[in-house]
């Protein structure tokens, strides 16, 4: 994620910690992801603002993948 909305931001209460760049936008100060969930709400206990926690599963990667990642994301190779 480039931009951060305001709301998730430590400055805002957020948990996220961000920074404000030279348009005003906040940014996240480490790597993040957004990710887009449906969740039913058949119950109607859903509100706008709400927040909550989550576990992200992904399939299992070798070492060497793990490697290959570290190297070319220290690394930038330009050819």
């Amino acid at each position: 994620m480039e931009r951060s909305p305001e709301r998730l931001s430590t400055k805002s209460g957020g948990e996220l910690a961000t920074r404000t760049d030279d348009s005003g936008a906040e940014v996240p100060m480490s790597t993040s992801y957004q990710a887009n969930v449906y969740l039913d709400d058949t119950d109607g206990l859903l509100r706008v603002g709400l927040r909550g926690q989550a576990k992200i599963h992904a399939s299992p990667q070798t070492l060497a993948d793990r490697v290959g990642r570290l190297i070319t994301e220290t690394f930038n190779f330009k050819l």
